[in-house]
């Protein structure tokens, strides 16, 4: 099993990997940190689900982070199946925005729980 975890913020990706290898250590982790990156990974690799950060800031695009996930988002559905928003915030348009392309939208401001609820999705798709 492929499972991509995009992040702007190299420390969350790799404390989220670091986490989620305990519970699965037979999972390969692929990591990014740009629209750009992402693209390009995702054009080689066969993703069994996408961990996308809906605050990704990307200089390539110099648009609102927010927008930028977004945006990504919007992309990776159209190939993508299995994609889980993982946000700070809770923004109602987002939330409504992710909503309808089909996409788990989890907070991150409790890892006990969002360890929890990614676990679920992992063993769903697995």
């Amino acid at each position: 099993m492929n499972i991509l975890i995009i992040d702007d913020i190299d420390a969350a990706r790799e404390i989220l990997i670091e986490l989620l290898k305990i519970k699965f250590p037979t999972i390969v982790f692929y990591q990014s940190s740009n629209i750009l990156e992402t693209l390009e990974i995702t054009n080689r690799v066969n993703f069994d689900l996408i961990i996308l950060d809906l605050q990704l800031e990307d200089s390539d695009y110099k648009t609102d982070c927010e927008i930028s996930g977004l945006r990504l988002l919007r992309k990776l559905k159209k190939t993508k199946k299995n994609v889980v928003i993982l946000t700070a915030m809770f923004n109602n348009y987002y939330f409504t925005e992710c909503t309808k392309l089909g996409t788990k939208y989890i907070q991150k401001n409790n890892y006990k729980n969002l360890l929890e609820e990614l676990s679920n999705i992992i063993k769903e798709v697995a």
